[in-house]
């Protein structure tokens, strides 16, 4: 009877997923989803780097325009060169010195054309970084909500093992008068005793296994926590409604940010063959002589320089770049049949998962019908009770394996949510 009795405890403890796991402390809080996923978004270091590097880019554009305004620098000089005799450099080219004090500036114009990709060279390489935050921020909550439906999965075995050990240590206080009495053999208590002890060494692994996961968890969350018992809120995981499309998905657009990034390569290296333009001018003191400061004075000009000839260096730079763009075709190409495939695998494995939810609530139907058909038989001596604790343990794992395939389904929905984003 023993055995009816500790395997209804199994029966019992599997009626579907508690909604948290209490460990024992009554002031334990509860977590859910959400606070995991926004704790490591939060503590990302990886993401503030991110974030810094965007306000960095920001002032790239600043530096090109402080770089085209006017250049101002302050230039003094002393040159002696003598000559005695046929002893020193030719007079007429030396004057016998140089000597200066000036203040001289310089300002390039009329390149706004010049300009205009250096600007979007720094657009583009802001929206870079933002993309690649994006997408780690984005691989950074898949993981997050991968590890939190493992912790889940433990808790829900933990509940499920508190449970049984507190119903085989209320049978122990039943079946030991019974021995005490010979009602009951002695091999049978002996049976039971064992079967106790492998639960309760199996209590052991779960605790264990719940309390890495659930630090595991906290490391990637960046939460310093190893001592608040929590409870956990079931997740709540439902299919994106975003309309499948690869080319304008966001795992796309870094090829895209990449083809901008190609062509606005090319612009800059077109500029350098245009005709550039700057004005000067200094004021200031210049003479041969060391009585410098009596001759005072300013200059004013215009230069022009204009590209003749560097070797093809463009021809190379074009070369470079059409191997650049084959390489992004490559990936593009790739990785978008990569994504079909995995999107199409995940979609087959829901429905899969799906249906054999609807497989395993049928039989659950049919095997309750038997279990209460088995407790009658038993009453009236009809079935023994090694029938009836075969039918029951069917019944256990069937309910097992519907909590199971619900965190499975919850696994390919974040999968899928992951990839069609």
């Amino acid at each position: 009877m023993f055995k009816g009795f500790v395997t209804v405890g199994f029966f019992l403890s599997l009626f579907g997923f508690m909604p948290c796991i209490v460990l024992a402390q009554s002031d334990s809080i509860t977590h859910n989803l959400d606070y995991y996923t926004d704790a490591a978004v939060k503590n990302s270091p990886l993401l503030k780097d991110y974030g810094n590097q965007i306000l960095a880019s920001r002032l790239d554009s600043l530096t090109i325009k402080a770089q085209n305004r006017p250049q101002v620098n302050g230039n003094v000089s002393a040159l002696y060169e003598p000559n005695y005799g046929n002893f020193g450099y030719d007079q007429p080219i030396t004057n016998g010195g140089n000597y200066a004090a000036q203040i001289a500036a310089t300002q390039n114009i009329l390149n706004s054309k010049i300009l205009k990709p250096q600007y979007r060279q720094v657009n583009i390489q802001g929206q870079t970084i933002a993309n690649t935050s994006k997408l780690s921020e984005h691989d950074l909550r898949h993981n997050v909500v991968s590890q939190y439906l493992s912790v889940w999965s433990d808790k829900s075995q933990l509940s499920n093992a508190l449970q049984v050990r507190k119903l085989l240590d209320e049978e122990e206080n039943v079946l030991k008068p019974l021995v005490e009495q010979g009602i009951l053999k002695q091999s049978s208590y002996l049976a039971f005793h064992l079967e106790r002890e492998s639960d309760e060494l199996n209590l052991k692994q779960l605790r264990m296994q719940f309390a890495i996961d659930l630090m595991t968890l906290n490391i990637l969350c960046g939460i310093n926590d190893t001592v608040t018992a929590v409870k956990l809120q079931e997740p709540s995981l439902k299919r994106t409604d975003i309309q499948y499309n690869y080319f304008k998905s966001n795992y796309f657009q870094q090829y895209y940010i990449d083809s901008l990034q190609i062509t606005n390569q090319k612009e800059l290296t077109d500029v350098r063959y245009k005709p550039h333009f700057a004005w000067n001018a200094d004021a200031g003191f210049l003479s041969s002589t060391p009585l410098f400061y009596m001759h005072p004075g300013f200059s004013l000009g215009l230069s022009l320089v204009v590209p003749i000839f560097d070797g093809k260096q463009r021809d190379i730079d074009y070369q470079r770049f059409g191997i650049q763009e084959r390489t992004r075709l490559d990936y593009v190409f790739y990785n978008h049949n990569q994504y079909d495939k995995q999107f199409a695998m995940l979609s087959n494995q829901l429905v899969a998962v799906e249906e054999l939810t609807r497989n395993l609530k049928t039989q659950l139907g049919l095997s309750d019908q038997l279990i209460g058909m088995n407790k009658s038989e038993l009453n009236r001596g009809d079935i023994s009770i090694t029938d009836f604790i075969m039918n029951l343990r069917s019944d256990i794992d069937i309910r097992s394996s519907l909590s199971q395939n619900q965190v499975k389904e919850w696994q390919i929905i974040n999968d899928l949510n992951y990839y069609n984003w």
